[in-house]
This record gives C-alpha cells, sequence and structure tokens, in this order.
C-alpha cells in the first residue's frame, strides 16, 4: 500500500484511486469554495474572530484554508448531507496529501470540551493521515528538522514562526504515520503533549522509529507553552 521512493509518494498509491475518491476530492474542494463564498462579508469577520480566539495570525489561517462553517447558514441541496451537515458550528481545517488535494476535514467546536474535533475522511483515506502534508514538496528541498506536533493550533503556531511542521491530529500514530515517521526519522523531532497520552506517544515512537522526541515540562503543549514564555517557548524549538 505505501511506497516512500519520494515526497509524491508520502500517501497512499495514487495508482489505487478510482473515480469516487477523485469525485469525493473535488465534492469537498468544492463545498470550501462554496462556502467561503456563501459567507460573503462575514467571512473576513469569522477569521478575525478565530484568529483572536486562538492567538494566531489571520494570515496564517487565510493560508493554510481554515473556514467557519455557520449554523445559520443556507445549504444547497448538494452539500446538505450528514458528513457536511456535522461540521455546522465547526471551525474546519482542510486535511490535504501532497498534491494540495483534499482528502477530509478536522472540525474545531470549543463548546464541545468532549467533542472538540471530530474528523471527515474521504473514501480510501480512513485511517489517520498528518495535517500538513501538502508542504512536503517545499521540506523535500532542504535538510532542515520537520516537527510532528499532536494538534493543529500548535502547528499552525510553529508555521507563522518558520518551522517546518505536521500535526498527527492525535497521540497515537496509525501504520501509515509510523512508515512515514521511519522514512524521514532523522530529521523528525516529534513533540507530545506533557500528559499520559503523550507519554504513551514517546514510547511508542521511540518503540518503532529512531525519531527524536521531546515534552514541555512546564506546560501541556506547545500552545499552552507560548502563552506562558514565548521566548523560551521558540529558543526551545530552535535548538533542534
Amino acid at each position: 500500500m505505501f511506497d516512500f521512493t519520494s515526497y509524491k509518494d508520502l500517501v497512499f498509491d495514487e495508482n489505487n484511486i478510482d473515480n469516487d475518491i477523485n469525485e469525493q476530492r473535488k465534492h469537498l474542494a468544492d463545498f470550501l469554495s462554496w462556502l467561503k463564498q456563501a459567507e460573503g462579508d462575514d467571512y473576513q469577520d469569522y477569521q478575525n474572530a478565530f484568529a483572536e480566539l486562538r492567538q494566531l495570525k489571520v494570515e496564517t489561517l487565510d493560508k493554510f484554508g481554515g473556514i467557519f462553517y455557520p449554523d445559520d447558514i443556507e445549504v444547497p441541496v448538494k452539500y446538505n448531507d450528514r458528513n457536511l451537515r456535522m461540521f455546522q458550528g465547526r471551525y474546519i481545517y482542510p486535511i490535504k496529501n501532497t498534491k494540495g488535494e483534499i482528502c477530509g476535514f478536522t472540525g474545531y467546536d470549543a463548546d464541545q470540551p468532549d467533542n472538540k474535533y471530530i474528523d471527515l475522511k474521504c473514501k480510501g483515506f480512513d485511517t489517520p493521515m498528518f495535517i500538513g502534508l501538502q508542504n512536503m514538496p517545499e521540506y523535500y528541498k532542504n535538510s532542515k528538522t520537520i516537527f510532528i506536533v499532536e494538534g493543529v493550533v500548535c502547528q499552525l503556531f510553529m508555521l507563522e514562526n518558520g518551522f517546518q511542521v505536521l500535526s498527527s491530529m492525535g497521540s497515537h500514530l496509525s501504520q501509515y504515520q509510523l512508515q512515514f515517521v521511519k522514512r524521514l526519522e532523522r530529521r523528525i523531532v516529534v513533540i507530545a503533549d506533557n500528559d499520559i497520552a503523550g507519554d504513551n506517544y514517546v514510547a511508542q515512537v521511540k518503540r518503532y522509529t529512531k525519531a527524536r522526541t521531546f515534552q514541555f515540562d512546564y506546560a501541556k503543549d506547545i500552545d499552552d507553552s507560548r502563552k506562558v514564555n514565548l521566548e523560551k517557548t521558540l529558543k526551545t524549538l530552535n535548538q533542534f
């Protein structure tokens, strides 16, 4: 299933992609385009509000392709299906492959503490991928460190500050993600959360790969660390 001869093969074998998957990818991309257009002037207000909430730059969210899906918007029939409706009231982050094609979404809602994130993946991509694979062609052009973090907000903060980073969307690596880390293990640093799940994450990475790992000792994750001491956070990350 996996072939890692170049950055282009750091996703599933594209020779096995059928028309259904291509149609699903197009449907998700068309949906996001429709949503941005349908929001009109409200789009920028939503972006500004979410950037302030998560202490990020609006430009970062725009470049990443994030967008809020409001509850009160009139939805055309072709987008009014259960899989997309469940993202209403959430901020959507697109999940892309190395070609920049949308393979799914992850949606965030701060008012759902037990279910902050939900995911939607296209057929054929039901195993966890990394968020940010669309940047791999650029990462392959240099020998700099590639960081892997658990959450997308930590990832966006690092992108803002010039780091090469992917998000594993959780604290456990799938078979695909493990193969990816093994392929590039000498360049990878996995930054796990400072909790029990993060400890287990570190143990998994160390057991199956030679990638470096790190956990902050004074904060749960990068997002918390930067709020405690931004200068110290950046200095720590720059040591790798």
